[in-house]
């Protein structure tokens, strides 16, 4: 019994249990940092992927608003008059009718918002979706062009999670005069707006 109890008293081996306890403590905190310092990288790599995804449609909705905006599309009938003589009468005869002119776009160019105003011409409510790229060098990005009742067209750009709209504003002027009706069409620059994506 006094050997047992010499042996609980005795500074021996007190040494190693300290060492023990330290190396449990320092043990411990290493693995809190690790982890934390685990969980911010994969934060910081998911922020940055957010980040590229954003300025790939930024870049792409700027890219849209030079190419789409600012267009007009022009249709119209013009009043042909003919003169000619009556055979059995002898008389001057003129004949008049209206004449549907070749709808144009302005400015012209490769670029001229063909895809707003064939839309606009003839009723798509909405295309199946495209690619679009801004840049050499940038990621595609998803497009929808949807073409609204009175002519206005939101164009909606998604990569990954970020959804950016571009909406065209349009205006339709009637412009009439001694023998043509012009019916003019014209969208704004475009405003990008943050959009949200849809749960499926």
């Amino acid at each position: 019994m006094s050997s047992l109890r010499q042996k609980l008293h005795s500074p021996a081996g007190v040494s190693m249990l300290i060492a023990l306890l330290f190396f449990l403590v320092c043990l411990t905190v290493g693995s809190l940092i690790l982890t934390a310092a685990t969980a911010n990288a994969s934060k910081t790599r998911g922020r940055y992927a957010r980040e590229q995804d954003y300025l790939a449609l930024a870049s792409a909705a700027r890219l849209l608003q030079e190419v789409f905006g600012q267009h007009t599309y022009t249709a119209g009938r013009d009043l042909h008059t003919e003169a000619s003589i009556d055979p059995v009468t002898g008389e001057p005869v003129i004949i008049s009718h209206w004449e549907d002119i070749v709808p144009f776009i302005t400015p012209a160019g490769p670029d001229n918002g063909d895809m707003l105003t064939d839309a606009f011409a003839s009723p798509l409510p909405e295309t199946s979706p495209f690619e679009i790229t801004a840049g050499e060098g940038m990621p595609q990005v998803e497009a929808v062009l949807h073409m609204e009742a009175g002519g206005n067209a939101v164009i909606t750009l998604t990569r990954g999670s970020q959804v950016l709209q571009v909406t065209f504003t349009c205006r339709t002027a009637q412009v009439s005069g001694h023998g043509y009706e012009r019916e003019i069409t014209s969208w704004s620059r475009g405003v990008i707006t943050r959009g949200r994506r849809e749960s499926p």
